[in-house]
């Protein structure tokens, strides 16, 4: 009998503007159902309004917004990777469009870090300083790099970003699902912060409270170096919890446990919470995302897969491939 399991997600996501005048993150995901969600995915996204700009809160948003709106209207015989590029060049044109519009709105622009979950793969797309983490069997993983300047006097100076240049350039990479693995985006206001052991401790003990209630062990630390928009303000985020218009009713419902024993609720909370309290001066952001269920393995991700392996070396006659 045929695998009917769908892809099943749980999503946590907090948002704090902490000690500076105005919030410009911004957090979303969306989460289709059926059809569409085996088609396209899940798609999950964060962004942080370039600081010291006019209108970095209108960059961060109007990228999410146009991102998961326009994602999903793209053809479905399309890679992720070039839904992704077609929908993000079209954002960054229409920032430097406005950007050039007066002075008030010169120099709008946005990091924009968005993970697509679908069928047993992951997508991850990225620009700016925003990161996204793989927290898996008590492991965690950074995927994302900080497209900022080298040099000491630099390193908050953003040379990648949606709005910068005309010339988009966005990273691309890609891996096998797990039951269990746990997605983390953050701004910079939470990873600068707390810094990366302070995020593996937090989430090792927020999954090993979880496992206490349900009578398990407590998990171990470890560091491996390697239907529609949640709005991102305090306000408007819990309003969207309240109302259904958050990233989900599953996500609403984030009592129950994904199998890595944590609670992406709590746990988005939490990392933003310790951020503010160590000190943190920026707005802080988290958006937290367990995998629930797997779908049965296709043909579309062997195919994904298969992209991503090395090619053989020089072949002698005699030599076995495979």
């Amino acid at each position: 009998m045929k695998d009917l399991t769908p892809l099943e997600i749980l999503l946590g996501h907090a948002s704090r503007t902490g000690p500076r005048p105005a919030n410009e993150d911004f957090v979303a995901a969306a989460m289709p159902e059926g059809d569409e969600r085996a088609a396209k995915g899940v798609l999950l996204a964060i962004a942080d309004g370039v600081g010291g700009h006019a209108h970095g809160r209108e960059a961060a948003e109007y990228s999410v917004r146009s991102l998961l709106a326009d994602y999903f209207s793209t053809a479905h015989t399309w890679s992720v990777q070039k839904s992704l590029d077609t929908v993000l060049g079209a954002a960054n044109r229409w920032l430097l469009a406005q950007s050039a519009r007066t002075a008030e709105t010169a120099g709008m622009a946005t990091t924009l870090t968005a993970l697509v979950l679908r069928g047993r793969r992951w997508h991850l797309a990225h620009v700016g300083d925003s990161r996204a983490y793989l927290w898996r069997d008590g492991a965690l993983l950074r995927l994302s790099e900080d497209h900022t300047w080298p040099h000491p006097e630099l390193s908050n100076v953003l040379r990648r970003a949606l709005g910068l240049e005309s010339r988009l350039l966005v990273d691309h990479d890609d891996g096998e699902l797990a039951l269990g693995d746990v997605f983390v985006l953050l701004t910079d206001g939470v990873w600068n912060t707390l810094g990366d052991e302070a995020i593996a401790a937090l989430l090792a003990r927020q999954a090993g409270q979880e496992k206490e209630r349900e009578g398990g062990g407590r998990a171990a630390v470890g560091m491996v170096t390697p239907k529609p928009v949640t709005p991102g303000t305090e306000a408007q985020g819990r309003a969207g919890r309240e109302n259904g218009v958050g990233v989900s009713e599953e996500a609403g419902a984030c009592a129950r446990v994904a199998e890595a024993g944590l609670d992406p609720q709590v746990a988005a909370d939490a990392l933003v919470e310790a951020a503010l309290r160590a000190g943190g001066n920026d707005n802080a952001s988290a958006l937290v995302a367990c995998v629930r269920a797997l779908p049965a393995d296709n043909l579309r991700d062997r195919l994904a897969a298969g992209r991503s392996l090395p090619l053989p070396p020089r072949l002698a006659e005699g030599d076995t491939l495979d």
